[in-house]
């Protein structure tokens, strides 16, 4: 191999997108790289090629080869070398013919045993019988594998604000949430809006009076399913069409993205193609076909596409049900400082503690959730602080807790319900009494059982 060989990263060509989400990703990687953050961007590369990722894989080869970052090692790039797919267009260097002619037949007989190590551990067969999800075979399969139904019955419609009424603003936002056995939507988050931040307060005021009815399997005990929704503003105008086309738009250029390699691309495209709404009346993508644009998200390391594709997996939405594989995704997530991910860690962790996953305790997951700044994850743990651990100075943490998620919320069922434990582990039994009122007249409008 000469030494003046060069050795290129494979580049993604993308555009300026509107969005991001907050993880770190192959995009991440590659600026470390070209930072000459070597150590860095060998980390990260190192964490995606185990998912599968075939640039990172290059990438991880050419670093050892090199010894950039880590210490050379012609063994383990030879490893990785073999697990990359050089294929036609996408300009990568068949590192395999390069490491064998640079090495004599006695060097390459020393390095099978981490070639043979790197192999067995992280070859296609073996990932994608860990990570990706079982496609359906058959109608039957299908039909015996979804653990529920999940139908809405009532949606009132948001109020449009006022102000934007008369900028003549429209947009829309997608959201997720929990549906409650009882029908609710409990637990909003903001998944995708346009504007930005716009629409996002009066979406919530309208799909927490959202009404479900959920359907489980015969011996399914009820439980929170993970649901998503999009709500569009649209005004009357003489152009009747333009949302539409501004929707279209948009999916055409997150289509374009995504198939040129971008994380976050693949994530909302996967989201946006298959919304239900009516003005996504273009590109419609089954549930088979989101989980194989999540697959591809979250191996680029995309952090809300590793959290769906665990959700789905989990619920058999596209695939077959796999609780450990659906926890496996999300732990990992979680581990990796995705906050909804740690949140959802904490609930299936307390309900199925028999899944071999981690040590570490379910409430380990909601405080690394709560101080990841998710305000839902803040008032569970304020919560879980006030029944759990009555002490004076637990008392202070939580009440912390609740203001930080006041920052972002607005006062809840649950928050009252909190506070009042709170005031009855200060003996002030007469304000206990006043939230607890407040929580009850709040899920009666809201038409919860608590």
């Amino acid at each position: 191999m000469s030494s003046k060989k060069t050795w290129p990263l494979f580049v993604i060509i993308y555009h300026l997108i509107l969005f991001s989400t907050s993880h770190a990703d192959i995009l991440d990687a590659r600026e470390a790289y070209e930072k000459e953050n070597y150590q860095s961007a060998f980390k990260q590369y190192l964490e995606l090629a185990q998912l599968g990722n075939n640039q990172a894989r290059y990438n991880v080869a050419v670093m050892y080869l090199k010894g950039q970052g880590v210490d050379q090692s012609f063994g383990k790039a030879y490893g990785w070398a073999q697990l990359v797919h050089y294929e036609s267009g996408n300009n990568l260097i068949n590192l395999v013919a390069e490491i064998e002619n640079k090495l004599t037949d006695q060097e390459l007989k020393e390095t099978q045993t981490e070639v043979k190590a790197i192999k067995d551990q992280f070859n296609d067969d073996i990932l994608l019988s860990q990570l990706a999800p079982i496609v359906f075979q058959s109608k039957d399969d299908k039909n015996n594998t979804k653990e529920f139904n999940l139908k809405i019955i009532d949606r009132p419609a948001p109020r449009y604000p006022m102000s934007e009424y008369r900028r003549g603003t429209q947009g829309w936002v997608q959201v997720g949430f929990d549906v409650y056995p009882d029908g609710s939507a409990r637990n909003l988050y903001v998944i995708e809006s346009v504007p930005e931040g716009v629409f996002d307060e009066v979406t919530f005021e309208a799909v927490e009076r959202f009404k479900f009815k959920v359907d489980f399997a015969e011996g399914i005990e009820p439980y929170p399913v993970s649901a998503r929704q999009t709500i569009q503003y649209e005004l009357k105008v003489k152009d009747d069409n333009k949302l539409t086309r501004l929707y279209q738009e948009h999916l055409e250029n997150l289509e374009k993205l995504a198939y040129q390699g971008h994380p976050d691309a693949q994530y909302y495209y996967a989201l946006a193609a298959s919304s239900k709404s009516i003005i996504n009346k273009f590109i419609k993508l089954d549930d088979v076909a989101v989980n194989d644009w999540l697959l591809k998200a979250a191996q680029n390391g995309n952090r809300e596409a590793q959290y769906q594709l665990g959700q789905n997996i989990l619920s058999g939405k596209g695939c077959q049900v796999e609780k450990q594989k659906g926890i496996d995704w999300i732990v990992y997530a979680a581990d990796k400082g995705h906050a909804k991910s740690a949140r959802k860690a904490y609930q299936l962790l307390t309900k199925n503690q028999h899944l071999n996953h981690t040590e570490k305790p379910p409430e380990f997951w909601l405080k690394k959730a709560a101080d990841g700044g998710d305000p839902e994850s803040q008032l569970d743990y304020a919560h879980f602080l006030a029944f759990n651990k009555p002490e004076t100075a637990t008392v202070t943490i939580a009440k912390k807790y609740l203001a930080s998620y006041l920052k972002e919320r607005n006062k809840s069922v649950k928050y009252h319900q909190v506070m009042a434990q709170l005031y009855l582990l200060e003996n002030k039994k007469k304000q206990a009494q006043k939230e607890l009122q407040k929580a009850n007249k709040l899920a009666k409008k809201l038409g919860w059982e608590i």
